[in-house]
């Protein structure tokens, strides 16, 4: 029997937490009236306004037919609207409306109660250490997965 490397653990330990916020936030999006894909939805709605839904089907990593229930039954509740793209007459922009804007805001208070469970042992210093760890190691991922699909 081979012994995982420390390495293995990491990937797993990685995976696993957040795996765990991801259920977390499911959880608080569901006590809502939210499914998964819509607040995942939302959030990128959120922090990216005015992009199409093809833009929107490639950041949820869907294809744009499985997301038209999503945006339609997000219309229908009131938290998004669809414009008219500004150049391309084919096209509507997806924007968030104040009431998805209030369901996001209900949803980030759910939450942070629940991350000041999830750190209360971790001091502000290892937090901070943790996050800078995170993003170099996401840094280099990324360089990695972009040398390897130039090649």
């Amino acid at each position: 029997m081979t012994v995982p490397s420390p390495t293995n653990f990491l990937e797993f330990a990685i995976c696993d937490t957040g795996l765990l916020i991801r259920k977390l936030y499911n959880i608080h999006a569901k006590s809502l009236g939210l499914n998964v894909l819509d607040r995942r939805a939302l959030v990128h709605i959120h922090f990216r306004p005015k992009q199409t839904q093809i833009e929107l089907a490639g950041h949820l990593e869907i294809e744009a037919q499985n997301l038209i229930r999503v945006l339609d039954r997000l219309v229908n509740q009131g938290y998004i609207k669809k414009v008219p793209h500004p150049s391309d007459r084919r096209a509507n922009c997806i924007q968030i409306t104040s009431s998805g804007e209030e369901i996001l805001n209900k949803l980030n208070q759910k939450v942070a109660q629940s991350y000041q469970q999830m750190l209360k042992d971790i001091s502000p210093e290892s937090q901070e250490n943790l996050l800078h760890t995170l993003e170099t190691l996401k840094a280099n991922l990324a360089a990695i997965i972009d040398d390897t699909d130039t090649v």
